[in-house]
């Protein structure tokens, strides 16, 4: 319990420094959790969430639901509060049995979530620990990307948690999903990433479909996102051993400067800074943890009555449950 303490205050004392010290740099910082930031004061105002920014809003309702209570401070607190909170649970998290995944703390990846007060370091701690499934609604699109690691035990636990601000939302506003899927329409960067050059070479996570880690990586390929460097901080949840865990760290330094970009005929600048970050994240995270990942035996729980059923498939592509 005291590990997990001190490693949860750690994570929440370095992530509040950083920022603070790019908010004290750079008077006009702007960062992702301002979007949801309006939204929820402009939530408690009785005003429409979705207008309450200068550019469209990407985030759905839960988001702002959550963002209720930072939007009782002035932005800069409000901002640090919402790393401390979410850099800390990670920490928590993940210090539980502690292993290789804390290397996400030396990452390229986890310094620009919290840069950018992203939401991936608590999505990565709802990866880990189930009970927090009901902050994957916040960011729906790499929610269900870490929900696609479930374990059969916890299926139940995280379908009915995840459902809990999404109901809340449609009481509060019932016609906020209109509003809000019509934003994200305009927004050209969410592809999925086997679409992007070197991206389909995720599908071969599949072959490993028993691992939850390889689920997520799969999903990865399959689901739009945005492909940005915060979002390389899900490929924590691959690592076993220190080696992969200090790998994965470092290389995740290297996104920006793989991902420079080639070419700049873009329809526009968001469209340039995604396709140069899709690459600079797949050759630099996704590609290594699949690496690793193909390296381990396609073992794993599912669910009883899919195991019933994989009889019938070879058992090459069924794998095997979890041994030992």
């Amino acid at each position: 319990m005291l590990l997990r303490i001190t490693v949860g205050l750690g994570a929440a004392t370095v992530a509040i420094a950083w920022l603070g010290s790019m908010e004290r740099y750079q008077p006009h910082l702007v960062t992702d959790f301002d979007a949801v930031y309006a939204g929820a004061r402009a939530l408690l105002h009785g005003a429409d969430p979705f207008r309450a920014y200068y550019r469209r809003i990407t985030y759905p309702m839960p988001a702002m639901l959550l963002g209720i209570l930072p939007s009782l401070f002035p932005i800069e607190v409000a901002r640090l509060l919402f790393v401390g909170v979410t850099s800390g649970v990670l920490g928590w998290a993940l210090s539980e049995k502690p292993d290789a995944r804390l290397f996400v703390f030396a990452s390229g990846a986890w310094f620009v979530a919290v840069e950018d007060a992203q939401w991936s370091p608590l999505i990565l701690a709802a990866a880990v620990i189930p009970a927090l499934a009901w902050v994957l609604p916040a960011k729906p699109n790499i929610g269900l990307i870490v929900a696609a690691g479930t374990k059969p035990h916890s299926i139940k636990k995280v379908f009915w948690l995840a459902l809990i601000l999404p109901l809340l939302s449609f009481i509060i506003a019932p016609s906020w999903i209109s509003a809000w899927r019509r934003d994200v329409a305009h927004y050209d960067v969410f592809r999925p990433l086997f679409t992007r050059p070197y991206g389909a070479l995720l599908l071969f996570a599949g072959a490993r479909w028993r691992r939850p880690e390889a689920r997520i990586l799969l999903a990865l390929a399959l689901v739009p996102i945005n492909p940005a460097w915060y979002e390389a901080v899900l490929v924590f949840c691959v690592p076993q051993r220190s080696a992969e865990g200090a790998a994965l760290a470092a290389l995740s330094w290297l996104v920006p400067v793989v991902g420079q970009p080639l070419v700049t005929d873009y329809a526009t600048y968001a469209s340039q800074n995604a396709s140069a970050f899709a690459r600079g994240t797949l050759i630099c995270a996704y590609l290594p943890a699949l690496f690793i990942v193909l390296l381990r035996p396609n073992e794993g729980e599912v669910p009883a009555w899919l195991e019933r059923r994989l009889v019938r498939i070879p058992r090459c592509l069924r794998g095997a449950p979890a041994s030992g």
